[in-house]
Order: structure tokens, then C-alpha cells, then sequence
């Protein structure tokens, strides 16, 4: 499988050519760093759906600063060269070409606020163990605290997470969830001790979305058979 990189605005997007069952953007987790072996890109061609993965700004090969609005900006990117059905390749420098009929963008865990944020268009957006609020993850909440979360990448990824762990959580809490969100898909893991069930009623009053749930806990994993029944039929 081979591993592209193409640059779109600022965002560094990673890009793997599948097939012809639709692309997927994914707004991915923290810390989350794939290669062409993660088992999500290996599925992502055992289903063959092109894949778009945005560095978010601040982070690894995309540069500026690292915050909820670049965030947005980077998953946002990424669905327009999605969309765009061409890009020129870094390495070999060349164009490359892909059929750009169905978008569908897949939030995990903090990738879940991002797009919820985003206003591009999109044909389906999926929620994978969503993150969508500190309000849920502070000292003695029901959910991770997030505080330690970002403490700990700013300590142990300096140079792939570059931010003030404090900056960060302000940015977070300050933030202002749509009040619509069309065609959208929510994946709770069984186990997941990291989101709240707080959490997911609250997802369920303000958007009254299709709630689908996994076995496993928190991960970016979804059975083949729920992934085929959202793209292809939407359950």
C-alpha cells in the first residue's frame, strides 16, 4: 500500500487510494499517529475507501498553532482535497486522481468535536467513542480527565504536539456546538471508560442521531459490517 502526502492550505493530509467505495476523512484521536500498517488503513482498503488523514495544525507535519479553530480548518482541508478528486503528491511530485462522488468524514474521540464544527459538506459524518465537550472530563467527572490528557502529550510529544496543555483546555471549554448536524452516525463502544454516557444522551437530545453500538471500548475500531451498512446504506 503505498502512503501519500498532499499539502492542502496549510494541512499536511495523508492519502491512501483505495478503490471506488467512497472517501473517508478521518478526524483522528490524541495521541493517534497512522501509518499504512494500522489496522484502520488495512480496513479502509479491505473496503476499499480512499482514505484522507489531516495532521491537525500544530501538530506533526502541518505547521501553526494547535487550537479548536485549526482543528477545524485541518479536518475541513482535508474534505475539500477529498472532494476535489485530484492533488499533487509531495515525494514523486506528481497529480494524483481519485473518483470524488462520496465524502464521508469519521470523528474519533477528540476528532468527534472537529466535526462536528466543520461546515463543509458532506455526505455522512460518523462519531467514533465522541469527545465533544470538557464539561464531561474535568476532575471528578464521569469521563477521562482531559486536563492530564493534554499535560501528558505536551510533556511526551513536544515536537508532534506543539501547545500549552493549559491554552488548550480554555480553547476547548470556550467552545459553541452547532445547533444542527444532518446525516449523522454515532458509535459508542460498549466498554468505553473514557466517554461518558452523559456525554452520548447529551449528542442523542441535541441531534437525535442513529446511535449504533460496538463491541470493543475506546478505539477507532468499528466492525466491517456496521462501516458497509452506514456508507452504502445508512442503516
Amino acid at each position: 500500500m503505498v502512503e501519500f502526502r498532499i499539502k492542502q492550505e496549510d494541512v499536511m493530509v495523508v492519502v491512501y487510494l483505495n478503490g471506488d467505495n467512497g472517501n473517508v476523512v478521518l478526524a483522528g484521536g490524541m495521541p493517534q499517529y497512522l501509518d499504512k500498517y494500522h489496522p484502520f488503513v488495512e480496513q479502509m482498503k479491505r473496503l476499499r475507501c480512499n482514505l484522507f488523514v489531516p495532521r491537525y495544525m500544530g501538530t506533526y507535519e502541518s505547521s501553526g498553532e494547535f487550537n479548536t479553530k485549526n482543528s477545524v480548518k485541518s479536518v475541513e482541508s482535508a474534505i475539500k482535497l477529498a472532494k476535489k478528486g485530484f492533488g499533487l503528491e509531495l515525494f514523486g511530485d506528481s497529480e494524483l486522481k481519485w473518483n470524488n462522488e462520496r465524502v464521508y468524514l469519521y470523528g474519533f474521540s477528540y476528532g468527534a468535536l472537529p466535526s462536528l464544527l466543520q461546515e463543509e459538506e458532506v455526505d455522512k459524518t460518523l462519531l467514533v467513542c465522541p469527545f465533544i465537550s470538557m464539561d464531561y472530563h474535568l476532575p471528578n467527572s464521569n469521563g477521562e480527565n482531559l486536563k492530564d490528557t493534554f499535560e501528558f502529550l505536551q510533556r511526551a510529544y513536544p515536537n508532534c504536539y506543539r501547545f500549552k496543555a493549559n491554552d488548550v483546555v480554555e480553547d476547548i471549554r470556550k467552545v459553541q456546538l452547532p445547533n444542527n448536524k444532518e446525516r449523522l452516525f454515532v458509535v459508542i463502544g460498549k466498554n468505553d471508560n473514557s466517554i461518558p454516557k452523559e456525554e452520548v444522551d447529551y449528542l442523542k437530545m441535541r441531534y437525535n442521531p442513529k446511535i449504533i453500538e460496538k463491541k470493543e471500548g475506546h478505539s477507532i475500531k468499528v466492525e466491517d459490517n456496521i462501516l458497509i451498512d452506514i456508507f452504502n446504506r445508512g442503516l
